[in-house]
């Protein structure tokens, strides 16, 4: 059973607008505090996956 439910988007694409509104998150939110743990993370797991295993294996660390 899926759960999915898509629309058709009846607007305008971004790109024929003249103002594209955008929302920015700062250093100190919590947001992008996580993305940053996350990040580094990430960047050691592949560094790990390359020396025991001479790849980089899938992971998620989000």
């Amino acid at each position: 059973m899926s759960f999915l439910h898509t629309e058709e988007l009846k607007a305008s694409p971004v790109s024929e607008l003249e103002v594209e509104i955008v929302e920015r998150k700062g250093v100190g939110h919590p947001d992008s505090l996580i993305d940053g743990a996350c990040e580094a993370v990430s960047l050691s797991l592949c560094e790990y996956y390359l020396r025991e295993f001479g790849a980089i294996l899938h992971h998620n660390v989000d």
